[in-house]
């Protein structure tokens, strides 16, 4: 008992040690993690809250977005067989070429390209035509006019028999890109 009395005071540092060490600390520790969890809980409720009360104004611009969408959608070709396009399109432009008195000379078609960043696949078609200038002139805006869009991607233009007050003749050729929307385009 002497030797209990003559260390009481280390064990009694000895005692609040592990006391701290197996009590004290995790019980603290269990604490912070519970209080970690329940602010990750109060963050979601504030989202969700916040997300409600602002649930007419999101569903306002959703509406918005959809309208923009499909205002936009008119813009491109609905999807369709790559193959039955192609012919489509080729035969509007000879048409159109036809109709303003223009030849021919050249049509081909390079190969598609996705652009997966807008769900779009890209044609594109050279075409190499010649006329008189100022019908040349026409069928260039007439196709800036199109929709759905055409984009002229390239041009290249060959004036000939200028006069004096006279344009002459021109020998065109142009690299049109037509857009469609990614669905069943195969």
């Amino acid at each position: 008992m002497n030797d209990i009395k003559k260390h009481a005071l280390a064990l009694f540092i000895i005692a609040i040690l592990l006391y701290f060490k197996f009590i004290l600390v995790p019980v603290l520790e269990w604490q912070d993690t519970k209080l970690l969890k329940l602010a990750l809980l109060e963050r979601k409720i504030n989202r969700v809250e916040q997300l409600l009360t602002n649930q007419m104004s999101i569903e306002e611009l959703d509406n918005d977005l959809n309208k923009h969408l499909n205002r936009l959608n008119h813009n491109f070709f609905q999807p369709q067989p790559i193959e039955e396009f192609k012919l489509q399109q080729q035969k509007l432009i000879e048409e159109e070429l036809a109709s303003l008195g223009l030849n021919v000379n050249s049509i081909g078609w390079k190969n598609n390209q996705n652009l997966d960043n807008a769900s779009l696949t890209q044609f594109q078609v050279d075409i190499g035509f010649s006329g008189k200038s100022e019908q040349v002139i026409e069928y260039l805006l007439s196709v800036s006019s199109h929709v759905p869009i055409s984009e002229v991607m390239v041009m290249n233009l060959s004036f000939q028999r200028q006069q004096m007050g006279q344009l002459g003749s021109l020998r065109a050729r142009i690299r049109l890109a037509y857009y469609m929307q990614v669905g069943m385009a195969q």
